[in-house]
């Protein structure tokens, strides 16, 4: 128990006064105070002023909600719209390259990442599957 005791005094030596939670960094300490405590939120939309604890929480909300219908970053192949760059490129990268191809071993259906046809496998023969592994 004094092991314990001497960790926690040495990873979290920062502990909330009002509900006890312990920090190892002073910054966090202060922020989760700001956050669940004060509701200070510091960071803010500049499209609507919704409030948001960090900067990236604010680019992510702009990203899903306010570039949504964006048309700046089209795709020349297939038209279709991506909220940055870096989306674009992947999607032109997976599905325009003729890149690899992952087949699906239960049907004819190809995809050009894993993720995709795992979530097909998942999604279309997920009874199929847990036969097989049944047996």
């Amino acid at each position: 128990m004094d092991d314990e005791r001497r960790l926690i005094g040495i990873c979290c030596r920062y502990m909330c006064s009002d509900c006890g939670k312990r920090f190892a960094i002073k910054l966090h300490l202060r922020d989760h105070i700001n956050w669940e405590h004060l509701k200070n939120y510091v960071y803010s939309c500049d499209e609507c002023q919704k409030v948001f604890k960090t900067r990236n929480s604010v680019y992510l909300h702009k990203q899903a909600v306010h570039m949504k219908d964006s048309l700046e970053h089209l795709c020349d192949h297939c038209g279709k719209p991506f909220p940055n760059n870096a989306k674009l490129r992947s999607h032109i990268l997976g599905i325009h390259s003729g890149g690899v191809q992952y087949q699906c071993a239960l049907c004819d259906a190809r995809f050009s990442w894993k993720s995709c046809l795992s979530r097909h496998v998942r999604l279309k023969h997920r009874k199929r599957a847990d036969r097989a592994r049944e047996q």
